[in-house]
């Protein structure tokens, strides 16, 4: 996801990330610039209006 420079659209939802796979997930996505659509309903975070993936704190 840092390199690809062709994807511009990727669907993550329900696939059940914990916390540690979101996190890695939102760190390698901040990288790339090519993506128009991302969606990870269903798991812990969710995707902000400028397209960055934000882990939920949880207890």
């Amino acid at each position: 996801m840092q390199k690809n420079k062709y994807m511009m659209h990727m669907d993550l939802s329900n696939n059940y990330f914990n916390k540690d796979q979101s996190k890695k997930i939102a760190e390698a996505l901040e990288f790339n610039k090519t993506m128009y659509g991302f969606h990870f309903s269903g798991n812990v975070g969710y995707v902000d209006s400028r397209m960055f993936l934000v882990i939920l704190q949880l207890y």
